[in-house]
């Protein structure tokens, strides 16, 4: 999916995290939502998603706990918690 959108001032300089969907995770996307995020009247909607999975820090896998609390970029918290799913260790 090829996003178009203005992010002027929305990061400075500094170390980030970035959460980056797959592209199969954007193809799972409803076509309706897809659309939405696409048109430009939506742009907010478009920048609200995309900066809720930037982290203004680093955030390291090795230093990630159950509960743990970060804010994305777009000031919403984000909870994280490891998990074993097949054998390997995964945390979300």
């Amino acid at each position: 999916m090829e996003f178009k959108t203005h992010f002027s001032g929305t990061f400075s300089a500094g170390s980030f995290t970035l959460f980056a969907p797959t592209d199969e995770a954007f193809k799972r996307m409803p076509d309706e939502y897809r659309r939405k995020l696409e048109d430009p009247e939506n742009a907010e909607l478009l920048r609200n998603v995309l900066t809720y999975h930037v982290l203004g820090t680093v955030a390291r896998s090795s230093a990630i706990t159950n509960d743990l609390m970060l804010e994305a970029q777009n000031g919403q918290n984000i909870r994280f918690n490891i998990y074993n799913v097949n054998g390997k260790t995964v945390s979300w």
